[in-house]
């Protein structure tokens, strides 16, 4: 009996220190208006460059900065 206890102590510790580390590694996204200034930025070297690696790089780039636009919208409206 008192095995058991211990035993389920230990697991729901476990599990406790396993979601504190996952919240812990959540990072905070820039605020949209920064990565929306940067989506514009990137948009307009895309159009002004004429390389083609420098441009499918460019492409990478703002696929990436808008996912990271729309976890940014989420965040900060779930704040107010």
């Amino acid at each position: 009996m008192r095995m058991q206890v211990v035993a389920n102590y230990l697991n729901k510790k476990r599990e406790l220190e396993n979601q504190i580390a996952a919240d812990n590694l959540h990072t905070i996204p820039p605020p949209p208006q920064v990565l929306e200034k940067y989506i514009k930025e990137f948009r307009r070297d895309g159009r002004i460059t004429a390389d083609p690696l420098q441009k499918v790089k460019i492409v990478g780039v703002l696929s990436e900065l808008e996912r990271l636009l729309e976890e940014s919208n989420a965040f900060y409206k779930s704040r107010k």
